[in-house]
């Protein structure tokens, strides 16, 4: 992501990992593969990885900074989390 500027406000983003994670049944339960493979037009190649056929996904951190302020905003969804059908 390029450095986003408003006005002297500008807003950059951390990568903590990003590219192909779950399938997407399991974090939206009603994508069967069938309904999937209906909407690839639009998910490929962006959203799906091809060669998966997993969800592309970032996870980050932005660093916000104004003249006298430097803020992270950290959802604190990355890494250093129990996922048993992802290990690490």
């Amino acid at each position: 992501m390029r450095t986003l500027d408003f006005g002297g406000v500008t807003v950059d983003r951390v990568v903590e990992t990003e590219g192909p994670s779950y399938h997407a049944g399991f974090i939206f339960p009603d994508a069967t593969d069938d309904a999937v493979a209906g909407e690839k037009d639009w998910l490929l190649p962006h959203f799906l990885d091809p060669t998966s056929g997993r969800l592309l996904m970032s996870l980050h951190s932005y660093v916000i900074r104004t003249k006298l302020h430097t803020i992270l905003v950290d959802s604190c969804i990355g890494n250093d989390k129990v996922r048993p059908s992802t290990p690490a």
